[in-house]
């Protein structure tokens, strides 16, 4: 009736042959007196179709209704004056939706009769796609760009660009305002030519960023050392125009050793500062006035005088080298000038001894020059000097072995090849007269670098580094790559950086992580063209296949143009500067998860060297006597015979590691304390460094046999205990105050954590749930905090701050950041968000970035560059960010099972077993609780302690025996017993003693019992009954348990089948009538039958506790198998 509208009833009346209509014929009655029932068939017809064309018309109105209510969300942009669109999902959900129902009513023959209606309500819904589509593009682009040109300096050195962003701007403005003003969809969209707008300004900003990106190649091809940066770093750069000071805190990044710069009254730079605070003179004087503004020009000059600088001190140096006595002329020079001057007058002194046939007595000297050196560590030093002398003892130790070992082979000139074969320095001429140093090995010849690396430590060089540096030599005389491979800890990133340091050149180490494109490699590539450095790209067979063989002809186009000796090349369609110094290593690891082989044409591009295990205790000896210990050679053998005891006798896990990074934390740890305490005994120092770095990892089980192995290998030596009064005083307050249990076991871990966090930067703290892993280390962070406040204290400490990621809540790219698929624009992850933010946070607080879950393979690996030595966070954007002396890593996975060793080997372990926690430090936490807060008097309290000394440890014993759907550990049991009672107690306030024994019952029987299986219970009540009856002399009845049979659980079913209604009487779950508690089950009326659930003993019992957990916010797990019910009852 509804349906038919006059052009209907006109149909009618045609096919009637006479007027038809309501109002002539108002009922039924009269119509069919008209003799209506003759065009029975038509009639229908008609009615059908105008059925249809009602549902149409009624759901296209529908539709449109529904738009009235939509709206858009925007919000403030940063501190300005428009806004952003935000959550369009909806919308979005919302509009695709009605897009379809409108197609699809398109498609019915019905429709025509709505004319135009439907037709144009399509067009409008894909109007609104349309301009959301270009809007969300529009404003993508618009906040990527916005604070790039609120820089006056990128004003006023990209004009063009400027202009074209400031009309943008200017629009999106006018329309942000416009929306704000009615944000409802249909009324927004309808802005004077939206969509048009919006379209000219995606091409706009198109070409604003072709424009962006353009200049900023050219500031790269300028200063090529910009392309190891993010587009993101190199506009911060190149946006401090005015004053130069703004550019220190990135100098990091384009020069491996200068930290900061000295500037002069006159604002020139004079002077270039390390890391490590040591300070070179700058041959001439830097004006960056003179640049006008332009950052690259003076950055390129602070290159130039660089590399003049150091090749200035390495000639003085040299001079100096004989006219003054070596222990003197060693503190007068900074470290990198000290090592290769020093490599460099070996180089001289053995060829003379040759000549003079000198060299046993030239063994002697070498010895002399070692012991006064070690004699010099020994005093109190400055860190600057104390690190070039420990480097330079390194050195010599090895310039002493390849002496010896010339005599030993009697060789006799300087041809022989095992003379040749040695790392060797000279001065040499070219044509035009000027001096340079070259470094020798085999037939190879380098151009030392002059790049000014600051204060660093040295590599020891083992047989293994040598044969390394022997093919890697090689392989740069031949134009080709290096390529180390072989398993986890076996130096093979470290030797490629300490080959470069030997010759003085940049070497950039990147991670390579299975999200790499060739682009971003590509702009790598050019960078190293350009610059001259050299590049280790570590783990370099993650990176897959279809990139591989990309990088196999961008690595090979570098490598022809080397060997062609060309001044200019084509890389990618630009014209590069060749510097012929720059090389390329790759390092890998085989066969991992996600590890790639690699493809042919890429192997025939690099020489690889097998690195397999080192010769630790050669290593260990090197180390120890570089850091001033007499008996080093014994103690590095007891290192070693440690570890190697330790992978015969101990347990095999998946988080022991016993490798090379296991050794050089002991190293590490020893270094640090023989400067601590200078007065203890050498043995007892190494011992504490080996107890303090391995005893934490291993399981209960293996540290008796732990302590067994260190004391066979140091007989009667006492093991120090370290100072940790400070932390152990403000640790008992916080335990405390949080009230926690400060029970050995756990204060121990605590200062393990703390002593794991001084010798490693990444750290895991692992072990299954409730074992008080989180707790741990946040009772460590406000100790420190408070004994960095504290004034009494001896010890230097700083606070805290951390951030907690969940690595596998979120994808890979939401983690470390992702490139957009389409405008290859960078996005950053959580990950680079916070570690860049602690890394440019002042170093006077430690930083902890915490991973709370699974570790595996795939997201960790791509952190290896930051917990090994590099400790840098390389993102696929090309960004390289530095780690800070007092930022940590820190994991806590359950367990091992899928990491790779690689990451194993890289982090420091801590291993907390929950039951060596136990469920009674909940316990006596929990009796806590019941005095304060519910005020149970001694009477109460000497109850509930007996009842659970007495009933917890026998449902343990039992739980054993029986079957459960699932384990909880007892420590969680305890902590469910515990809520539940404390619930009721709450609850109630006012109780008697017989209340008190049945509510523990009822809480008792539900925190032990509820994951049991059916059979279970029965098992288990039969078992717990006979102690409650006082029947089992190994449970026996407490003295103050005055429950009779009656008043505790019934005996006709299991004790599982019983609700207790909080006053005293036991009741079934399927509640009954004579139940005060129960409410009569009363189906309504029109109920359907299979919508119905039947209340059962089951469907109570979930009920009951979803009630409770839902009141107390406490999430809950029912478990059991398929079609039992479980969503059934909970919906």
């Amino acid at each position: 009736r509804q349906g038919l509208t006059e052009r209907h009833w006109k149909q009618i009346s045609e096919h009637l042959g006479g007027e038809c209509n309501p109002q002539l014929y108002p009922t039924l009655k009269d119509m069919i007196d008209a003799n209506i029932m003759s065009i029975l068939q038509q009639l229908e017809e008609i009615s059908n179709a105008a059925g249809k064309e009602f549902e149409l018309n009624s759901a296209l109105d529908a539709m449109q209704a529904d738009w009235k209510e939509v709206a858009f969300e925007v919000l403030q942009y940063r501190d300005s004056d428009t806004h952003i669109l935000s959550a369009l999902d909806d919308i979005q959900t919302l509009l695709d939706d009605h897009i379809m129902r409108t197609q699809a009513m398109k498609r019915s023959p019905f429709i025509v009769a709505l004319g135009s209606k439907a037709d144009d309500w399509e067009a409008k819904l894909l109007l609104i796609q349309n301009i959301i589509d270009a809007w969300t593009q529009v404003q993508v682009t618009w906040m990527y760009l916005e604070p790039i040109f609120s820089s006056e300096d990128i004003m006023r050195q990209m004009p063009v660009e400027g202009r074209n962003f400031k009309s943008v701007d200017k629009t999106w403005r006018k329309i942000m305002k416009h929306t704000c003003q009615n944000l409802n969809v249909i009324v927004a969209t309808e802005y004077p030519n939206m969509l048009e707008t919006f379209l000219k300004a995606v091409e706009d900003l198109e070409t604003v960023q072709k424009g962006l990106n353009t200049y900023l190649e050219q500031k790269r091809l300028f200063f090529a050392r910009f392309f190891f940066l993010s587009n993101d770093e190199l506009l911060e750069i190149l946006s401090e125009t005015k004053d130069p000071l703004r550019v220190q805190p990135h100098l990091r990044k384009c020069f491996e050793g200068i930290a900061r710069l000295t500037f002069d009254d006159s604002m020139e730079i004079t002077e270039m500062i390390s890391d490590e605070d040591e300070q070179v003179l700058l041959v001439r004087k830097i004006n960056p006035a003179l640049a006008n503004g332009l950052v690259e020009i003076w950055l390129k000059e602070v290159e130039n005088v660089m590399l003049a600088s150091v090749l200035e001190q390495m000639k003085l140096a040299w001079e100096d080298y004989f006219l003054v006595d070596r222990i003197i002329w060693v503190t007068s020079w900074p470290g990198q000038v000290v090592q290769s001057i020093s490599c460099m007058a070996w180089t001289f002194e053995v060829e003379e001894a040759f000549s003079k046939n000198a060299v046993p007595a030239y063994l002697e000297k070498c010895n002399s020059q070692i012991s006064e050196l070690v004699q010099l560590v020994r005093t109190d030093l400055a860190t600057g000097t104390r690190l070039t002398i420990e480097a330079l003892i390194v050195l010599d130790v090895h310039a002493r072995d390849v002496v010896k070992y010339l005599i030993d082979v009697n060789v006799e000139n300087i041809t022989e090849f095992d003379w040749i074969s040695q790392l060797r320095y000279y001065w040499r001429e070219t044509d035009k007269g000027e001096e340079w140093v070259c470094v020798s090995m085999v037939v190879t010849d380098v151009k030392y670098g002059m790049e000014y690396l600051g204060n660093n430590p040295r590599l020891v060089v083992t047989p293994l580094t040598d044969r390394c540096y022997r093919t890697l030599m090689g392989a740069l005389k031949l134009c080709l790559g290096g390529a180390p491979e072989g398993p986890a800890g076996t130096g093979k990133t470290e030797t490629c950086k300490d080959l470069a340091k030997a010759v003085a050149k940049k070497c950039v180490v990147f991670n390579c992580s299975d999200g790499l494109d060739y682009k971003a490699l590509g702009k790598f590539f050019k960078g190293l063209a350009q610059s001259g450095a050299w590049a280790c790209f570590d783990e370099f067979n993650r990176i897959e296949l279809e990139v591989l063989s990309v990088v196999a002809q961008q690595i090979l186009t570098i490598q022809r143009a080397i060997g062609r000796k060309v001044v200019k090349f084509f890389f990618e369609d630009t014209l590069l500067r060749l510097d012929p110094t720059c090389s390329i290593f790759i390092t890998m690891n085989p066969g991992y998860a996600g590890r790639t082989e690699l493809p042919d044409n890429l192997k025939v591009l690099f020489r690889t060297v097998a690195m397999m295990v080192p010769d630790y205790a050669m290593i260990g000896e090197i180390t120890l006597y570089s850091n001033g210990f007499d008996q080093a050679r014994i103690l590095a053998q007891k290192i070693v015979h440690t570890y190697k005891l330790c992978s015969e006798q101990l347990s095999s896990q998946s988080h022991y590691d016993y490798g090379m990074r296991a050794v050089k934390s002991v190293l590490l740890a020893s270094a640090s304390l023989r400067r601590l305490y200078t007065t203890l005994p050498e043995a007892q120092i190494v011992l504490r460094a080996i107890v303090d770095v391995n005893l934490p990892k291993f399981l209960e089980q293996d540290v008796s046999l732990f302590v067994g192995i260190y004391m066979d290998l140091f007989p009667g030596t006492e093991l120090p205990e370290p100072k940790r009064d400070d932390i152990l005083k403000w640790l008992h307050i916080n335990l405390k105050e949080q009230n926690l249990q400060p029970t050995p076991w756990f204060i121990e871990k605590i200062l393990q954590i703390y002593e794991m966090l001084l010798v490693r930067h990444g750290l895991m703290i692992v072990g299954g749930p409730m074992g008080g892993k989180t707790t741990a280390y946040q009772m460590l962070a406000v100790a420190l905090r408070c004994v960095s406040l504290d004034p009494d204290a001896t010890l230097k400490e700083f606070p805290v701050n951390y951030r907690i990621i969940n690595p596998k809540a979120i994808t890979m790219g939401q983690l470390y950041g992702r490139f957009d698929p389409v405008s290859h624009e960078w996005y950053d992850g959580v990950l680079a968000k916070t570690y860049r933010e602690m890394a440019t946070a002042p170093t006077t607080e430690r930083h902890w970035v915490f991973f709370d879950g699974p570790v595996d393979a795939v997201w960790i690996e791509n952190l290896n560059t930051v917990l090994d030595d590099n400790k840098k966070l390389c993102l696929m954007s090309g960004e390289i960010i530095q780690m800070t002396k007092t930022m940590n890593m820190m994991f806590e996975p359950a367990d091992l099972e899928q990491a790779s060793p690689a990451t194993v080997s890289r982090c420091g372990m801590i291993y907390m077993e929950p039951s060596q926690l136990g469920w009674r430090t909940f316990h006596k936490s929990f009796l806590n609780v019941l005095i304060e807060t519910v005020g149970l008097n001694e009477i109460y309290m000497t109850l509930f302690d007996d009842m659970v000394d007495w009933l917890i440890p026998a449902a343990l014993a039992i739980l054993k025996e029986c079957k459960q759907m699932v384990e909880p550990s007892p420590m969680y049991q305890y902590k469910m017993f515990s809520r539940f009672f404390f619930h009721f107690l709450d609850k109630h306030k006012t109780f008697n003693q017989v209340w008190f024994q049945q509510m523990f019952l009822f809480c008792f029987a539900w925190a032990y019992g509820s994951a049991l299986t059916v059979n279970g219970q029965k098992h288990f009540d039969t078992l717990i009954r006979k102690i409650l009856y006082g029947a089992n002399e190994e449970y026996p009845r407490p003295k103050y348990f005055s429950l009779n049979r009656g008043q505790m659980f019934p005996e006709k079913l299991s004790l599982m089948d019983y609700r207790f209604d909080e006053v005293e009487n036991w009741w079934t779950w399927q509640k009954s009538t004579d139940d005060p508690t129960a409410t009569a089950n009363i189906f309504p009326e029109r109920a359907i039958i299979s919508e119905l659930i039947v209340p059962t003993k089951e469907s109570g019992q979930i009920t009951y506790w979803q009630e409770f957990c839902i009141n107390k916010s406490y999430p809950m797990l029912v478990i059991g198998p398929t079609g039992t019910g479980k969503s059934a009852v909970i919906t």
